[in-house]
């Protein structure tokens, strides 16, 4: 499975927008992982590599869209 973590910061109240384009060929599903701020209140990164992770606790994960025909 490849994954290609892509990060979006919303609004305070929880609106935003995130706009990518692929296809079935490249993706056979796609699904949102929604994350808290970090315990100091600043935004996670999940997509920086290193020992740390900068990720806050999880708030939701969505099930997975299957793209392509069925």
């Amino acid at each position: 499975m490849l994954r290609f973590p892509i990060s979006s910061v919303v609004t305070a109240c929880g609106q935003g927008t995130h706009t990518w384009i692929t296809t079935a060929q490249l993706s056979a599903y796609v699904r949102a992982e929604v994350r808290h701020p970090m315990a100091d209140g600043t935004a996670s990164n999940g997509t920086n590599m290193g020992t740390t992770l900068l990720l806050g606790p999880m708030a939701a994960l969505t099930n997975p869209i299957f793209l392509g025909a069925k």
